[in-house]
């Protein structure tokens, strides 16, 4: 079940960043199938994550997307975990939430999002297979 946000969420670093993102998502996913809420599960909602349980961290709320596909296709170079996760597309509008730039070690364009409202399940579509090559 998603939950409220807590107090100073979203962060107050975080805005409005309208745009194109990707999404990791599910292995059972093809390419055109529409994401399902498990695609959407939040940090305090995943189970194998730091923030599992962590309802009162604001961090446990924001969805992970990137804002550049590349930097979803080179994570491949760092783990076969991700060899058969489907990558999906979701646009994001002025109104749809804030998103915070968080660089990792798989991309300079990662993105927390937290969504408007807090319990927004996105409508994202599968562009391709990671291994697979692009649809």
């Amino acid at each position: 079940m998603t939950r409220p946000f807590p107090d100073n969420c979203p962060p107050p670093e975080a805005a409005p960043k309208p745009g194109r993102y990707f999404r990791l998502g599910r292995k059972d996913l093809a390419v055109g199938a529409a994401t399902t809420s498990e695609s959407w599960l939040r940090p305090y909602e995943t189970r194998s994550g730091k923030y599992y349980k962590k309802h009162d961290e604001p961090e446990a709320h924001g969805l992970s997307v990137f804002g550049d596909l590349e930097d979803i296709r080179s994570s491949l170079a760092f783990s076969n975990w991700f060899a058969g996760k489907s990558v999906a597309e979701v646009n994001i509008g002025e109104e749809d939430g804030h998103l915070r730039n968080t660089p990792t070690a798989q991309g300079q364009s990662h993105h927390d999002w937290w969504t408007n409202p807090y319990d927004l399940v996105p409508v994202a579509t599968v562009i391709e297979v990671l291994g697979k090559g692009p649809s």
